[in-house]
Protein backbone atom coordinates (compact mmCIF):
# COMPACT_ATOMS: atom_id res chain seq x y z
CA UNK A 1 0.00 0.00 0.00
CA UNK A 2 1.67 3.24 -0.97
CA UNK A 3 0.71 6.78 0.43
CA UNK A 4 -1.75 7.88 -1.84
CA UNK A 5 -3.63 4.28 -1.25
CA UNK A 6 -3.20 4.69 2.98
CA UNK A 7 -4.64 8.45 2.32
CA UNK A 8 -7.58 7.19 0.69
CA UNK A 9 -8.46 4.78 3.31
CA UNK A 10 -10.89 4.72 6.37
CA UNK A 11 -11.04 4.39 9.91
CA UNK A 12 -11.79 0.64 10.59
CA UNK A 13 -10.24 -0.53 6.92
CA UNK A 14 -7.74 -3.17 6.80
CA UNK A 15 -4.67 -2.02 5.51
CA UNK A 16 -1.36 -3.73 4.21
CA UNK A 17 1.98 -1.39 5.07
CA UNK A 18 5.67 -1.85 4.81
CA UNK A 19 7.40 0.49 7.47
CA UNK A 20 11.10 1.48 8.73
CA UNK A 21 10.47 1.19 12.96
CA UNK A 22 11.82 4.31 14.78
CA UNK A 23 10.28 3.35 18.06
CA UNK A 24 9.24 0.39 19.78
CA UNK A 25 8.40 -0.68 22.73
CA UNK A 26 5.72 -3.33 24.83
CA UNK A 27 3.00 -3.81 22.31
CA UNK A 28 4.37 -0.66 20.34
CA UNK A 29 6.03 0.43 17.38
CA UNK A 30 6.31 3.40 15.32
CA UNK A 31 8.05 4.23 12.37
CA UNK A 32 7.35 5.98 8.35
CA UNK A 33 5.80 4.32 5.87
CA UNK A 34 7.54 2.69 3.35
CA UNK A 35 6.59 2.72 -0.60
CA UNK A 36 7.59 -0.77 -3.05
CA UNK A 37 10.33 0.91 -5.74
CA UNK A 38 9.50 -0.07 -8.90
CA UNK A 39 12.65 -2.10 -9.99
CA UNK A 40 12.11 -4.55 -6.97
CA UNK A 41 8.98 -4.00 -5.32
CA UNK A 42 8.79 -7.05 -2.53
CA UNK A 43 12.60 -6.55 -1.35
CA UNK A 44 13.36 -3.09 -2.04
CA UNK A 45 11.64 0.11 -0.62
CA UNK A 46 11.92 4.13 -0.04
CA UNK A 47 11.24 5.60 3.19
CA UNK A 48 8.02 8.37 2.89
CA UNK A 49 7.54 11.25 5.58
CA UNK A 50 4.30 9.43 6.60
CA UNK A 51 4.47 8.06 10.23
CA UNK A 52 2.54 5.12 11.67
CA UNK A 53 1.63 3.77 14.62
CA UNK A 54 1.05 0.28 15.51
CA UNK A 55 0.11 -1.24 18.07
CA UNK A 56 -0.35 -5.35 18.23
CA UNK A 57 -0.11 -8.36 21.09
CA UNK A 58 0.47 -11.63 21.91
CA UNK A 59 -2.28 -12.60 19.46
CA UNK A 60 -0.87 -10.74 16.89
CA UNK A 61 0.95 -13.01 14.22
CA UNK A 62 4.53 -12.44 13.11
CA UNK A 63 5.49 -14.19 10.18
CA UNK A 64 9.43 -14.61 9.36
CA UNK A 65 10.70 -13.70 12.59
CA UNK A 66 9.89 -13.60 16.19
CA UNK A 67 8.98 -10.69 18.26
CA UNK A 68 12.17 -10.08 19.83
CA UNK A 69 12.76 -9.25 16.50
CA UNK A 70 10.40 -6.29 16.46
CA UNK A 71 13.43 -3.62 17.17
CA UNK A 72 14.35 0.00 15.78
CA UNK A 73 15.57 0.02 12.64
CA UNK A 74 13.96 -2.97 11.33
CA UNK A 75 11.48 -3.19 8.41
CA UNK A 76 7.81 -4.63 8.69
CA UNK A 77 5.35 -5.03 6.54
CA UNK A 78 2.04 -4.56 8.86
CA UNK A 79 -1.26 -6.19 8.03
CA UNK A 80 -4.33 -5.26 10.58
CA UNK A 81 -7.09 -2.41 11.25
CA UNK A 82 -6.62 1.16 10.15
CA UNK A 83 -7.50 3.19 13.74
CA UNK A 84 -7.90 6.86 14.34
CA UNK A 85 -4.52 9.13 13.44
CA UNK A 86 -3.39 6.39 11.52
CA UNK A 87 -3.36 4.11 14.17
CA UNK A 88 -2.71 0.27 13.31
CA UNK A 89 -4.18 -2.75 15.25
CA UNK A 90 -1.83 -5.17 13.83
CA UNK A 91 -3.44 -8.90 13.01
CA UNK A 92 -0.10 -9.79 11.10
CA UNK A 93 3.67 -8.71 11.28
CA UNK A 94 6.44 -9.68 8.85
CA UNK A 95 9.44 -9.21 9.40
CA UNK A 96 11.76 -8.19 6.81
CA UNK A 97 14.54 -7.22 8.58
CA UNK A 98 16.87 -10.05 6.47
CA UNK A 99 15.60 -9.78 2.95
CA UNK A 100 14.22 -5.97 2.43
CA UNK A 101 16.49 -2.29 1.98
CA UNK A 102 15.10 1.30 2.35
CA UNK A 103 16.61 3.36 -0.16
Amino acid sequence: MNQEQLAAASEGDKVDVVLEATQSSNGRLSGMLAEPNEKSPFDSFRRTDRQLDVRWSDETRIVMGEPAEIVNGGIFRVGGVLRAQMLIEASVIVVLSKVATIE
